[in-house]
């Protein structure tokens, strides 16, 4: 048997995991290296939570959410130290989730009911400013790593949200429960929302990874398990997948708030000046606004940025793509994906909207609403029929 316990206080959450689960070498479900868990408690703190007051139901989704990889594929006994409803069986025992588990709680509870409206799962980049901008009343949540005992380091989005009253900034070891630093789950990121008790998680998010499989062809992700996961918990996740990366620039261009975005990976600065995530922006930044070429001009290059380029399929090779065929000035980023630009030219859906994302997460109308008038004033307009075409039709590489 598997216990998961929780220990809610004021002002901190930890949520343990005990028993039979796998102590060995696992790989996390979205793929990577081989990694074990080292620590087993969850801890959660900071954002003005009140942390005691999380209902059993959104505690039992973030024990799984913490503790997915080393749960067994077989048969198993997976008892939650505190009531939960009978939803989070539903929820959980389905294919690639636990689907051999057999749930039970300390007694029967009653099903999760909402505490707040919505929130927006902000990650600080532009994917996420966009998402602001086009829902500037929904408070933001931002998930920082607690750092090590005897590390320091700064967290560049906390800075930036220190002004804003409204927002949450959670902190958690997430990043430290395996050997191997990083989620556990891509959708573990969602646990410093979770803590709010929200009805929607609005995500800052991107058509490439959604639709497109990383840019290689179009291959649809919006009917992941886990999104039926949380709905049936109770929480509806809303990503903002209508608009590519380059649609999300445009928006946040228009509102002239491109010097807010931090978007490197590394989250002590804005843009590191030397990984292949800031090099994307950086070319993105450029073709909106001749200004920032000196940008792409002045990246630090390196071997590794260098073979990073020579891949084919390129990762977000479409985004790469449609910036530099519109551009004005070629870049020296034009000498290693020349193949590409020459083979797609402009990929037009890129400045549209993608509307059908809204029925596929399920959108309610008043959101649609305030999304689209926000859309049509930075100028995206929804994909016509030749641009749907093309995007059902992409593929980075001739067959």
């Amino acid at each position: 048997m598997i216990t998961i316990s929780a220990e809610a206080a004021k002002d901190s959450l930890r949520v343990r995991i005990d028993g039979d689960f796998n102590q060995g070498e696992v790989i996390r479900s979205e793929g990577g290296k081989p990694m074990r868990l080292v620590e087993p408690v969850l801890e959660v703190h900071g954002g003005g939570i009140d942390y005691s007051a999380i209902h059993p139901d959104i505690l039992a989704l973030i024990g799984v959410l913490a503790f997915h990889p080393v749960l067994p594929t077989e048969e198993f006994n997976l008892h939650f130290d505190f009531p939960v409803s009978d939803r989070v069986s539903k929820a959980l025992v389905q294919p690639y989730i636990v689907p051999s588990a057999r749930i039970t709680g300390s007694r029967p509870g009653e099903p999760y009911m909402p505490r707040r409206e919505a929130v927006l799962s902000y990650g600080g980049g532009i994917d996420s400013l966009s998402a602001h901008l086009l829902l500037p009343g929904i408070p933001r949540v931002h998930e920082t790593p607690a750092p090590k005992a005897g590390t320091e380091y700064e967290d560049v989005v906390t800075s930036i949200l220190s002004d804003d009253p409204t927002s949450h900034v959670v902190s958690d070891n997430l990043r430290n429960l395996y050997s191997i630093w990083g989620l556990p789950l891509w959708v573990s990121v969602y646990v410093s929302s979770l803590v709010t008790q929200p009805r929607y998680i609005f995500s800052g998010s991107e058509m490439t990874g959604t639709y497109l499989d990383g840019g290689k062809g179009y291959r649809p992700r919006y009917q992941n398990r886990w999104y039926d996961v949380f709905r049936t918990i109770g929480v509806d996740v809303l990503p903002t997948s209508f608009l590519s990366e380059i649609g999300n620039a445009r928006m946040v261009h228009h509102h002239g708030r491109m010097g807010d975005a931090a978007y490197c990976t590394f989250i002590r600065q804005k843009d590191c000046d030397r990984c292949t995530k800031c090099l994307r922006r950086r070319v993105i930044r450029a073709m909106l606004d001749s200004k920032d070429e000196p940008l792409v001009e002045n990246f630090q290059r390196s071997e590794q940025i260098d073979r990073f380029l020579a891949q084919r399929p390129l990762y977000y090779g479409d985004i790469f793509t449609h910036a530099l065929a519109s551009s004005p000035r070629q870049s020296w980023v034009h000498d290693h994906v020349g193949d590409l630009v020459r083979h797609h030219g402009r990929i037009p859906f890129h400045d549209a909207y993608y509307a059908e994302t809204f029925d596929h997460f399920r959108y309610p109308a008043e959101y649609r609403e305030v999304i689209t008038s926000g859309l049509k004033e930075a100028g995206l307009a929804p994909f016509t029929p030749e641009q749907f075409s093309r995007f059902q039709s992409y593929k980075q590489l001739p067959s």
